[in-house]
This record gives structure tokens, C-alpha cells and sequence, in this order.
């Protein structure tokens, strides 16, 4: 699956369930927030909407920008979000202490941690995993692998002071 559709289908995803959250708590937390839930936790519910929304946002606008070394960090915060809040599904559900609708945000949130994983894996169009990414202006912006990112910001520093790589070792 394309980087493109999953940040589209996530920031969709989150932007309803944030907009839930702020607007109707009540309703997004069908099951498990009781009809005579006090006002303070309402409060408290309603507080989780404005992250959720962001990251949406932050989503919809990362979908069509060029490979980047911030585009990568999303991808791998989403890869965790997603992740752990699958965990937290998960041990609901196992424990038996979920919601029943808990078993659909299981399967939900797992295909969007393995979706995320996937398509932040396929390169893009000048994008190979572990090697230097998109080039404007004669300097690199990133990589796909974190752990390699020290040695592109090196080589970018090089490269600004025309120094070659070679010359450097």
C-alpha cells in the first residue's frame, strides 16, 4: 500500500474519532463511558480529542511531501501510536475487561500499525532504504533508516563545505 493512502485513511480515521472525542464522548465511548458519566470525566475525554485531531492533521498534510527525514519521523510515531494502542486492544480484549466493540478496534488499529510499517518499507521514487533520500540543492534531507540519519547529517555538512566523503575518511 502507498505512504499517500495509509497517512490519507489514518488522518480520516483519527480526524473523526478526535472530533468524537471533543463532541460527543459520550458516543465514542459507547460501552464503556456510562450514561451517568460525571461531568469531570466527560471533561477529561473530551481533553483526548485535540491530540488525536492533530495528529490527523499532521497526517493529512504529510501525505503528499517529499521523502523527508521529518516525514520518516511520522511514520515511525504513527508505527508506535498505532502499536500501542493495538497492545492496549489487545490486553483489553484478552483480559476480558473490553468493550465488545474493542475486538473491530483491534483488527483496525493492527492493520494501520502493519499498513504504516509496510508502506514507510517501500521506497518512494527517490527514496532507498539506508541510502541518502530526495536532493534539492545539492544536500540531502534525510534517510529512511533512523540509525543512519548521523551519517547523512555528516555527509550534508560535508557536501555544504565541499568537502567529498572520500576525502574525509
Amino acid at each position: 500500500m502507498k505512504l499517500k493512502v495509509v497517512l490519507t485513511i489514518s488522518a480520516i480515521y483519527l480526524g473523526v474519532l478526535g472530533v468524537g472525542f471533543m463532541l460527543a464522548p459520550r458516543a465514542i465511548g459507547a460501552g464503556a463511558v456510562p450514561a451517568d458519566a460525571s461531568a469531570a470525566l466527560i471533561a477529561y475525554l473530551r481533553i483526548f480529542g485535540g491530540p488525536i485531531l492533530g495528529i490527523a492533521v499532521l497526517n493529512w498534510m504529510a501525505r503528499k511531501a517529499e521523502p523527508s527525514a521529518a516525514r520518516n519521523a511520522m511514520v515511525f510515531g504513527n508505527i508506535v501510536g498505532f502499536g500501542c494502542v493495538t497492545l492496549m486492544d489487545i490486553w483489553g480484549v484478552f483480559s476480558g475487561d473490553a468493550r465488545p466493540v474493542a475486538k473491530l478496534f483491534l483488527v483496525i488499529h493492527l492493520l494501520m500499525t502493519v499498513a504504516f510499517v509496510l508502506a514507510g518499507r517501500q521506497p518512494a521514487n527517490s527514496t532507498k532504504l539506508g541510502r541518502t533520500v530526495s536532493w534539492e540543492g545539492g544536500a540531502s534531507e534525510g534517510t529512511v533508516l533512523i540509525g543512519r540519519l548521523r551519517r547523512t547529517e555528516r555527509s550534508t555538512a560535508m557536501r555544504r563545505r565541499g568537502v567529498s566523503e572520500q576525502k574525509a575518511l
